[in-house]
């Protein structure tokens, strides 16, 4: 019935330098992604990159991290798998202001429950 949520990937690799050894930087990297937000939910980041936001997203959740070790030299390959996110709240609003419409269309008026005007309201932890 529409669009699955977008996935992202991106690919680095860390190099091991005066700023410390490829280890060590992992270890920072996977400290940034791992844990929860102040609500006990995954972390919600913004997209600041020109490519994701002309593919209209905004913010995603962090699902996995993958690392993998060169035999080579001393680096290590990290790859950090992202979901879109798009709040329930957010497509709740989007059904209701079709169904508005339809209803406005049609000549009768949306029914509106004051008790559950506080249910439109988003919390957002971009820690």
């Amino acid at each position: 019935m529409g669009w699955e949520d977008a996935e992202i990937d991106f690919d680095f690799v860390l190099l091991s330098d005066d700023d410390g050894d490829c280890y060590d930087k992992l270890a920072r990297v996977n400290a940034l992604f791992k844990g929860y937000g102040s609500t006990a939910s995954p972390k919600i980041f913004d997209i600041l990159n020109r490519h994701i936001q002309a593919r209209g997203i905004e913010r995603v959740v962090f699902k996995t991290l993958a690392s993998r070790e060169s035999n080579k030299d001393d680096t290590i390959m990290v790859s950090l798998h992202f979901a879109e996110h798009v709040p329930p709240v957010v497509q709740a609003e989007q059904r209701v202001v079709k169904s508005d419409k339809a209803a406005t269309a049609s000549g009768s008026a949306p029914a509106v429950n004051p008790s559950k005007a506080d249910d439109y309201t988003i919390s957002v932890d971009v820690g």
